[in-house]
C-alpha cells in the first residue's frame, strides 16, 4: 500500500523496543553447536538482471512518485514480479527478486535498492507501534514493521508492503541504511533463533548490534539468545544495555526480571518491575509487564495489566 502519513522525527521512538519482524521472549534455553553463519553486507544491493528489469517496468519520465508507484505496481501485481508474502523468509534483495518471496523487510530492500539503482532517492522507515505479538514455538514473537519512503513533507509517499490492513494509520520514523541492514540482520538471527539455532542467532544478533548499538530491541535479542546458549552473564550484560538505552523498555525488563528469578534474586526483579510504568498505552508492552507480576505471583495487579492490554487490543 502506498501512504502519505507524516513521519515521526524523534529519535527515542517506543517501536524501537522491538525487533522487525521478529522476536522478543521470557524464555530459558540450551546451547547448539554451528557454523560461523554467513552476512550480507548490503543486502539491498541489485545485480544486472534485477536492474535491466526495473528499466523495463519503470518510465524513463515523469515524476518521482510515478515512477516508484510503477516499481511497487510491478513488484506487487501477479501479472508482473508477483511477489508472496512469506513472513518467515528475511531475504536479500538478490534472494527475493530470484524467489519471489519474502516479508516486509525483504520486500523494501528488493525496492529500495532497484530505486536507488535507478537513481531515484528513497529511505527507509519504521513504523512507529509493532503490528502484532504471536507465539512461535516457546517464543514471544513482536513484530515490528520496515517500509521505503520518499520526499518529505506534504510530497511524502510511503511504500508500505504490509497490505492495505495494516497502512491507514500507521506514523512513520526514518532510518539509516545502518539500522535498516541491522534489523535485517536481526531478523536472521531471530529466524535461527525460532529453529532453534541459539549459536547462530547470537552470531546473528551481535552483528546487529555492531550495526547499530544505540537500538535496545537488539540488544534484547541478543541476551534471548544468550541466555538460550547458557550464557548467563553475557545474557544480563545485553539486557542492562537494553535499559540503559531505554529504561522504560518492557521487553528488556520482562526478560531480565524473569531471569533475576530464575537465579534466585526475586527481589531484584521485583525492583525493576515496579521502575516500569504500567500507565502506558501499547498493549504489547503492558502484555509483558503482566507476565512479569504473574511471574512474581502478584495475581491482582497482573490481573490488572492483562485487561488493559486488552481492552486497547479492541
Amino acid at each position: 500500500m502506498i501512504s502519505t502519513r507524516p513521519i515521526l522525527s524523534r529519535p527515542n521512538l517506543r517501536a524501537a523496543r522491538y525487533l522487525v519482524p521478529a522476536l522478543v521472549a521470557l524464555v530459558l534455553g540450551f546451547p547448539a553447536a554451528t557454523a560461523e553463519p554467513a552476512v550480507e553486507p548490503l543486502p539491498w544491493k541489485v545485480n544486472a538482471e534485477m536492474e535491466a528489469w526495473a528499466r523495463e517496468v519503470v518510465p524513463t519520465r515523469g515524476p518521482v512518485h510515478r515512477k516508484l508507484r510503477a516499481l511497487y505496481q510491478a513488484l506487487t501485481s501477479p501479472t508482473e514480479l508477483g511477489l508472496h508474502q512469506d513472513a518467515t523468509a528475511t531475504l536479500t534483495a538478490a534472494e527475493t527478486f530470484r524467489q519471489r518471496r519474502g516479508n516486509c523487510v525483504s520486500f523494501s530492500l528488493l525496492f529500495a535498492g532497484l530505486a536507488r539503482r535507478l537513481e531515484i532517492p528513497v529511505y527507509f522507515v519504521l513504523a512507529e507501534e509493532p503490528l502484532a505479538g504471536e507465539a512461535r514455538r516457546d517464543l514471544r514473537v513482536v513484530q515490528l514493521h520496515l517500509a521505503v519512503a520518499s520526499g518529505r513533507g506534504s510530497g511524502l509517499r510511503v511504500y508500505d508492503f504490509g497490505g492495505p490492513a495494516l497502512a491507514p494509520r500507521r506514523r512513520w520514523l526514518p532510518v539509516s541504511d545502518l539500522t535498516a541492514a541491522a534489523l535485517f540482520t536481526s531478523n536472521q538471527g531471530a529466524e535461527a533463533l525460532i529453529a532453534g539455532d541459539p549459536d547462530t542467532a547470537t552470531t546473528f544478533f551481535r552483528r546487529a548490534t555492531v550495526l547499530d548499538p544505540h537500538r535496545p530491541n537488539l540488544w534484547t535479542n541478543l541476551g534471548v539468545a544468550r541466555r538460550r546458549t547458557g550464557d548467563v552473564a553475557g545474557a544480563q550484560r545485553a539486557y542492562r544495555q537494553a535499559l540503559d538505552l531505554d529504561p522504560a523498555s518492557p521487553v528488556a525488563a520482562g526478560n531480565l526480571s524473569a531471569l533475576l528469578r530464575n537465579l534466585g534474586r526475586p527481589a531484584e526483579a521485583e525492583a525493576l518491575l515496579d521502575r516500569q510504568p504500567e500507565d502506558g498505552a501499547n498493549p504489547l508492552a503492558l502484555l509483558e509487564l503482566a507476565e512479569g507480576r504473574l511471574l512474581a505471583g502478584d495475581l491482582e495487579r497482573a490481573r490488572k495489566l492483562y485487561r488493559r492490554a486488552l481492552e486497547l487490543s479492541e
